[in-house]
């Protein structure tokens, strides 16, 4: 009860501090880190959130799937937006993200989540899945290359947009075809 009660002020609130932190010039470059770096796994946490209740096998294929997208795609852009020295004891894991072979594996891993999505949804679980995974690979590819260390929130901003209408759009459309294929019509 508490959950539904306060969800809508508690989105009012982190809105407030996102568009206030937004105003100073100071903070823009930490909200641009955060938002990147954030968006992946909300996004994720979001698409894998309505599995919590399906059979415990689909339930853990969807989160590990979930998780592996969320954590690449985070790897992939800390480098990027962070502009201290990494610990020596995550430096290679970051070097080896920049990688075209963990990028080829992240949109191979994002793919995967298609044939999960129509599952889900055979299952009764109405979840945008592809779509979401979508916008978070689609981050992680496009930021690296687009990164302003002038203007990081615009850069962010610009990624966040092209994330979700190219990354969102595929996903999307992806997903409405293996739900078609499968006879699902959630």
């Amino acid at each position: 009860m508490v959950r539904q009660h306060w969800a809508i002020p508690s989105l009012g609130l982190v809105a407030i501090l996102f568009i206030g932190a937004a105003r100073f010039e100071e903070s823009r470059a930490v909200l641009a880190s955060m938002i990147a770096l954030g968006a992946p796994v909300v996004a994720m946490g979001i698409a894998a959130a309505p599995s919590r209740e399906s059979h415990p096998t689909f339930r853990a294929l969807v989160f590990t799937t979930a998780g592996v997208v969320a954590l690449g795609a985070t790897a992939r852009l800390a480098p990027t937006v962070i502009t201290r020295t990494p610990p020596a004891t995550i430096a290679p894991l970051l070097s080896a993200a920049a990688g075209p072979g963990f990028s080829a594996v992240l949109v191979l891993v994002a793919l995967a989540t298609v044939p999960l999505e129509a599952v889900a949804v055979k299952r009764g679980v109405g979840s945008r899945f592809a779509a979401l995974a979508g916008i978070a690979v689609t981050m992680a590819l496009y930021l690296p290359s687009h990164w302003s260390p002038a203007d990081p929130f615009g850069g962010v901003l610009a990624c966040f947009i092209v994330a979700l209408f190219v990354g969102g759009g595929v996903g999307l459309l992806l997903g409405s075809v293996a739900r078609a294929a499968t006879g699902s019509r959630t």
